[in-house]
């Protein structure tokens, strides 16, 4: 019996890891795209300015050969990125930067005694080809609106597609925080992996997050598989 037991175990744990390594992918986004002349041809050695409108940091950083520009390891947020390149008028955009996802940016540049500034007010990521994924971001807008029972972050599950609340949950002696136990697109709860700001944050045994924090303070909520 106490053999069996051992076993019964040991085969979620496992799950529960691999489902780790397969979900733990990043905690920030990137900004990538390419700056051209008004005829699209390629404009080397740009002058790109990254601001960061949550945190002010600011990251600077030039366009390649071919026109190219890429910024990693951006925290999820606001940012505004600023063109610049001798005879050419000022590019200003504001983009959303999503963890592990990368924000595109076509910049074209205009001929200087035009005397216009583009202003692009926003940028959507374009959808993940690069990978087989399935994945659902809530901004912390998004969050902010949604009714969520008790106020417990684990209950934003249930809003994502492909969820479903288990059959039975653990007592308050053993899950204090009540965080729910939830099957995702057909996947048992005891293989779910949960982070915390890219750190891991599930109990082994019983397969929910040992952290519920406070939903007011979420920047974004993401799911994937």
């Amino acid at each position: 019996m106490l053999e069996f037991l051992r076993r019964a175990l040991v085969f979620p744990i496992t799950l529960l890891f691999t489902a780790v390594l397969v979900s733990a992918q990043a905690t920030s986004g990137n900004i990538a795209g390419t700056v051209e002349d008004a005829t699209g041809a390629a404009l080397p050695n740009a002058n790109i300015t990254i601001a960061d409108l949550d945190r002010g940091t600011v990251y600077h950083l030039q366009s390649s050969s071919d026109g190219n520009f890429s910024q990693t390891h951006l925290l999820a947020g606001r940012y505004q990125v600023k063109v610049e390149s001798t005879g050419f008028a000022v590019f200003t955009a504001n983009a959303t930067v999503e963890v592990d996802e990368t924000t595109p940016l076509t910049v074209r540049l205009t001929p200087a005694n035009v005397r216009t500034t583009v202003e692009v007010t926003d940028i959507t990521p374009l959808l993940t080809t690069d990978r087989a994924e399935i994945a659902t971001t809530l901004t912390g807008g998004q969050v902010q609106q949604l009714p969520v029972l008790d106020r417990n972050v684990t209950n934003l599950l249930l809003v994502i597609p492909g969820t479903q609340l288990n059959v039975w949950q653990h007592s308050a002696a053993e899950n204090p925080q009540q965080g729910i136990q939830a099957n995702i697109n057909g996947q048992f709860f005891t293989a779910n992996g949960f982070l915390l700001d890219g750190t891991e944050n599930q109990s082994a045994i019983l397969g929910i997050a040992v952290i519920n924090p406070n939903i007011d303070s979420l920047q974004e909520f993401k799911v994937s598989t």
